[in-house]
């Protein structure tokens, strides 16, 4: 998180040529590549973003997390990136993020991520060495869509694939998949999406496996 900082503070343009915006949530259920945060239960997060000059952007999110009885601890997240032209209506990024548990510490972990960004859908590849804080290095695939069906209305739809080359005492194998599909409305600066997740045995858990591995999610947020 520290290394995320220093970097934004060289490298991100001023302050007053940067776009500074942020959300508040609630999630019936907080689920993080198919995986609850929230042990089932509802819980909120808060946002924020910086949007600078050249591609040059960052941001941060707060929660709290539950992995299973006893084990919940507040989450930090910190990434830093970049968005550069590719092609005509596609670009490029590339970024770094960090996750941090305050009260479980030893599941901290580092990402890297590539991806490529079009006006209608998204694929990045994020990398870590050491997966909440595991000896084991992981890939994560992750196709995302939205398409709009009225004037505020859109209909989304992501894939994600987790794997590892590290060894796993998962029984179902080293690769994870996950999906989101759903719909999104839109009221002003209010959303309110109801998504269906599916989630699959295989790969690395930061806790017991998943009891509800297909679940239908309300959210809501609020831009500022």
């Amino acid at each position: 998180m520290a290394l995320l900082l220093l970097l934004a503070a060289l490298l991100l343009p001023p302050a007053a040529q940067a776009e500074v915006n942020g959300s508040v949530s609630l999630h019936s259920d907080l689920r993080y590549r198919g995986v609850s945060l929230s042990a089932d239960k509802p819980q909120g997060q808060l946002s924020l973003a910086y949007d600078g000059r050249d591609g040059w952007y960052a941001g941060a999110m707060a929660t709290h997390v539950d992995f299973y009885t006893r084990s919940s601890s507040p989450l930090l997240l910190g990434y830093l990136g970049r968005v550069m032209p590719l092609a005509q209506g596609l670009d490029w990024e590339a970024g770094l993020s960090a996750s941090h548990y305050p009260s479980k510490d030893f599941y901290d972990y580092q990402e890297a991520y590539l991806g490529l960004l079009s006006e209608r859908w998204q694929l990045r590849l994020s990398y870590s060495p050491h997966y909440y804080g595991r000896a084991a290095s992981t890939l994560y695939a992750e196709l995302t869509t939205r398409w709009p069906l009225a004037a505020t209305l859109d209909v989304f739809a992501g894939l994600g694939v987790l794997s590892t080359r590290d060894e796993t005492r998962n029984p179902h194998g080293p690769t994870r998949i996950d999906t989101r599909s759903g719909l999104a409305l839109r009221l002003g600066q209010a959303e309110v999406q109801l998504a269906y997740i599916t989630l699959s045995r295989g790969g690395p858990y930061s806790g017991p496996f998943e009891a509800r591995p297909r679940r239908l999610i309300l959210s809501t947020s609020l831009a500022f």
